[in-house]
């Protein structure tokens, strides 16, 4: 078979798996990221401990310790969330706890991912989550960002998120309705 002949097979091949409704394999899912970034002078206090203290270019610390700080998440539905960095300037003994908790909207939650800054970076570094697979569903559910830190100083500060998504709606839904 020819060359070109096998490539149009292979393109209606693929064409008829998708309108079947077959799941694309994981290669044909985007080969790129995309990202969310939000500066950590962005978050606001979750309850009534007092704000954050902007230090520089988006980076805050905590007055006093309290509740965690939060941003709400919003992506397009049906991308799927890979991965949650935090970015942060530590030069304390203590951690930055960040998590990406999921709601339900009748009181139920799941933290869909929770980790720390721990290590030695002194300065500016960032940490990275787990590997996530996380499907955003904007109909049932609601995303927030949250973060906590160890201390109240100017020597741990957090200076925001990025979320690395891949975002390839056309092929997930886009043949619905």
């Amino acid at each position: 078979m020819n060359p070109r002949h096998f490539c149009v097979h292979l393109a209606a091949a693929f064409v008829a798996l998708l309108l079947a409704g077959a799941a694309l394999p994981a290669a044909a899912q985007g080969s790129a990221f995309t990202y969310f970034n939000v500066a950590g002078s962005s978050f606001v206090p979750r309850g009534t401990a007092p704000a954050t203290v902007y230090q520089t270019a988006g980076c805050v610390s905590r007055a006093s310790v309290g509740d965690y700080i939060v941003y709400p998440l919003q992506l397009p539905d049906g991308s799927q969330i890979k991965y949650v960095r935090a970015y942060y300037r530590d030069t304390s003994a203590v951690d930055l706890t960040i998590a990406m908790t999921r709601y339900d909207g009748i009181g139920g939650f799941v933290d869909e991912t929770v980790f720390n800054n721990t290590g030695s970076t002194t300065g500016f570094g960032s940490t990275l989550s787990p590997e996530l697979n996380v499907i955003v569903d904007n109909l049932n559910q609601s995303r927030q960002l949250l973060v906590n830190f160890g201390e109240a100083s100017a020597a741990l500060q957090f200076c925001g998120i990025r979320i690395a998504y891949f975002s390839d709606v056309l092929f997930r839904n886009g043949f619905e309705n």
